[in-house]
């Protein structure tokens, strides 16, 4: 039972991921015409998109070095990392953060709250490329591993359908092939402003945005089910080993059928 249930995450996972895949780069009229983007990693898009080097769309700019021995266990800015990444893209909090106590850096590299960054180095498997939107609670430094997408193009593209853009699977390969790097691979803002992408209207941009935003919902109550059913699955062979060993069952009997 355990093991199904491990074999229904892993498969939930690459749902998700064909999900988000196809909803940005097909669309979601399986009826729209279809035209060769000349990209073999990309294949064919619909051909009312409009193709667009990252760099006309939008800048990225690197973070901050900030000096290692100014980091404090407690404090009141707190140093974003590639950890704060989710591999599937978006947020999560660091226990314990890392809290910064210097006084002298630009103030510039203190981050909004909804500002977008891509994580620059594979501090984790599969982080590379994936984005996140910075909270609205706490305030948040923007170190030198970490791109803050900026100077958006105000016509097109929206920032949330750029975030799921960056979190599709097909695009994080993308910048994985043209990574440095054999431990730990690293890109830069040059690397990823040169990747093409393909732009529908803003209409359309927010109903994928809207799609892809519930269909992760969904996703997650489904893996957090699972998760909790194992996690109640792996109490009880624990508590039934635990009964077994101390006598309280008959192991006997069970072997017997009697049990």
């Amino acid at each position: 039972m355990i093991g199904q249930q491990q074999e229904l995450i892993r498969l939930l996972k690459e749902k998700r991921q064909a999900v988000i895949s196809h909803a940005v780069t097909k669309g979601l009229n399986p009826h729209a015409p279809l035209a060769d983007s000349g990209v073999e990693w990309l294949g064919q898009v619909p051909a009312h998109w409009v193709e667009y080097p990252l760099k006309t769309l939008c800048g990225i700019k690197h973070g901050y070095a900030f000096d290692s021995d100014e980091f404090s266990d407690a404090g009141e800015l707190i140093l974003m990392t590639p950890g704060n990444f989710v591999q599937r893209g978006g947020f999560r909090h660091m226990n314990p953060p890392k809290y910064y106590v210097g006084k002298k850096f630009p103030r510039e590299f203190i981050l909004q709250p909804r500002q977008l960054l891509v994580a620059m180095t594979e501090q984790g498997p599969g982080l590379l490329g994936c984005s996140l939107f910075v909270p609205e609670e706490g305030t948040y430094l923007h170190n030198q591993r970490l791109g803050l997408v900026r100077d958006v193009r105000s016509d097109k593209p929206s920032q949330r359908y750029l975030f799921h853009v960056f979190n599709s699977p097909l695009y994080r390969a993308e910048v994985s092939v043209s990574a440095t790097g054999t431990k730990v691979q690293h890109t830069s803002p040059e690397k990823l402003l040169s990747i093409k992408v393909w732009i529908p209207e803003e209409p359309e941009q927010e109903a994928i945005a809207d799609f892809v935003d519930s269909a992760i919902v969904t996703f997650d109550a489904l893996e957090s089910k699972a998760d909790q059913t194992i996690t109640l699955l792996q109490e009880r062979r624990t508590a039934l080993i635990s009964a077994a060993v101390t006598g309280k069952i008959d192991v006997r009997a069970w072997k017997n059928g009697e049990g």
